[in-house]
């Protein structure tokens, strides 16, 4: 038997050299799955939690499925219309943990699978050699690095959205027909998917027009649809139960402003790379001209517009022009090719669309991670740029490719440095309330009292401040007043405010806390953390009883000791 197999791979060479290509590139894939495992794990804990997390902790701080649920339906904000989430971490609480790393590893898991499933889907439709790219660019973008490291549902939505994908992939084949299993599971995670977001919702229904785009029988549509759209019917259910979706237009943590053709235009630049690539968000609202912040950035933001337009270049040639030889038209250079081309071009379109769609009817400040789904068409469409098919031997189709890889792997680049300002650079980090708790608990006397006018107070608490009050309240009422239902005899006031920039908003420039509370509270200091600020006052009456009297020819003159 080992002699007849011995005679066999000798008189098949072919064979034996496809088996080598075949095993490295197995090893290669798994490096690069390898790779994006690393990145997401790398300085999981460097940062603080910020608002929003906290506002994960809140959520699920029962640690109970029911307790979940009834802190879901009393919520003001849009967390309610994304439910999945918090109960699998409700449950991953009670058996893993509160730790900063325990916690952000309910992240990096699911943005680690989708990587896997990314690249099962790929290969699925366009082979391996077109999945290896695409497999590339989701290891490193560094939008996805950043939310499979935040205690906050988008890493486990992509990660759903990407199995759809893959269950769906099937239809591509053409050999023989999806077995029920196959689209019995597709309902069940399109199901799971709706449950999961109204942003998912949002994806399944451009996934199924770019399904219809390419099917010839609508026979064939329902026979994935029909049970998908029955699996959906709980979040239905649950959705239509909750209350009017024009509620999810809280999300205004990291605002600027924009009107929605800008917001749209924002949540394209960071889904290519990342909100870290360019000019920090901080730094635009404090200019307050967008112009400006945006030109000091302009070799950046060039580089990627370039980029951009070569990758553009690219995918127009390699649909558009012809093959260069003889005897072989279009359609023969693009078999099996055009379905899966259009698909994902409509795919892109009709998602696009919808996030637009969302956005415009909740009124929900459109940031890149509302329209994460915008990844799976970017990622599959982007190596079409320069992965020609075999037969295109045209001069200028060879070097538009050519500039077309070398925009991508530029492409590459910009998200890894965009990691980079993530990892390193303190300007393009999230709010410090780890640093703001510990200067609290440091600082606060017995006498003392500490309050916070807008934040996430659970956070305090969770990095070891118990004594911070909450204060949350947006100018309805002087702030002096609030400070004076807290002050205790010669002792201090800490106001602490997240975000200031959201807690002053629609308050005349020259109004700000200091002035706001001068009459009765004078200023000692001002600890500045990341979209952190801490205010440290004295009684005015306190500060009085510390004068002493110094005689001069004049009178009497007060000194301060």
């Amino acid at each position: 038997m080992f002699c007849n197999e011995s005679l066999s791979n000798e008189s098949h060479p072919n064979r034996r050299f496809t088996d080598q290509i075949h095993t490295q590139h197995t090893v290669l894939i798994a490096l690069v799955i390898l790779a994006g495992a690393l990145l997401r794990l790398f300085m999981l804990t460097n940062q603080s939690l910020w608002f929003d997390e906290g506002q994960s902790l809140v959520v699920s701080d029962s640690k109970t499925l029911a307790g979940t649920l009834y802190e879901l339906s009393t919520r003001a904000g849009g967390d309610k219309y994304q439910p999945l989430y918090f109960f699998v971490l409700s449950i991953w609480r009670s058996f893993m943990g509160d730790s900063e790393f325990s916690l952000r590893l309910l992240s990096v898991l699911p943005g680690v699978s989708a990587l896997f499933f990314m690249y099962a889907a790929a290969a699925n439709i366009y082979g391996s050699r077109h999945a290896f790219w695409s497999t590339t660019y989701l290891t490193v973008s560094a939008f996805l690095i950043c939310y499979s490291q935040e205690v906050r549902p988008y890493s486990l939505l992509f990660s759903l959205s990407v199995i759809q994908l893959f269950l769906l992939s099937t239809i591509f084949s053409g050999s023989e027909p999806p077995g029920k299993t196959r689209i019995t599971l597709f309902a069940l995670v399109t199901g799971l998917s709706c449950f999961a977001s109204i942003l998912l919702v949002a994806f399944s229904v451009a996934l199924a027009i770019a399904h219809m785009s390419i099917v010839h029988r609508a026979s064939d549509w329902l026979k994935w649809w029909a049970p998908a759209l029955i699996a959906c019917i709980p979040a239905g259910i649950y959705l239509l139960g909750t209350p009017a979706v024009g509620e999810l237009a809280v999300d205004s943590t990291n605002g600027l402003g924009l009107p929605l053709y800008k917001n749209s235009l924002f949540a394209i630049y960071g889904i290519l790379v990342g909100h870290t690539f360019g000019p920090p968000l901080d730094a635009l609202r404090e200019s307050g001209n967008l112009a400006s912040g945006i030109l000091s950035y302009i070799w950046q933001l060039s580089a990627l517009v370039i980029a951009g337009l070569v990758l553009c270049i690219g995918f127009i040639s390699s649909q558009l022009l012809p093959s260069g030889r003889k005897g072989i038209d279009r359609a023969e250079v693009h078999s099996g090719n055009v379905n899966s081309n259009r698909f994902f071009l409509v795919l892109l379109t009709s998602s696009f669309l919808m996030a637009m769609l969302v956005a415009k009817v909740s009124a929900i400040n459109w940031m890149p991670r509302h329209s994460f789904y915008l990844t799976i068409p970017v990622a599959i469409l982007l190596p079409l740029a320069f992965t020609l098919p075999r037969l295109q031997t045209s001069v200028v189709r060879r070097r538009i490719g050519q500039s077309a890889q070398g925009a991508f792997i530029a492409l590459l680049a910009m998200n890894l440095y965009a990691s980079y300002n993530y990892f390193y650079k303190s300007e393009y980090w999230r709010d410090d309330y780890r640093s703001a708790a510990s200067y609290l608990v440091d600082n606060l006397t017995e006498t003392d009292r500490a309050i916070m006018l807008w934040g996430e107070p659970r956070l305090l608490s969770y990095y070891g401040d118990t004594s911070t009050q909450d204060r949350w309240e947006v100018n309805p009422s002087p702030v002096s007043s609030v400070m004076d239902g807290v002050y205790s005899d010669g002792g201090k006031v800490y106001v602490a405010i997240n975000r200031e920039f959201t807690w002053s908003r629609g308050l005349p420039t020259s109004d700000n806390l200091q002035t706001q509370v001068a009459e009765k509270y004078n200023l000692l200091s001002v600890k500045r953390y990341v979209n952190f600020n801490i205010y440290e006052f004295e009684n005015n009456a306190s500060l009085a009883e510390t004068m002493l009297p110094m005689t001069t020819a004049g009178g009497v003159k007060l000194q301060t000791m």
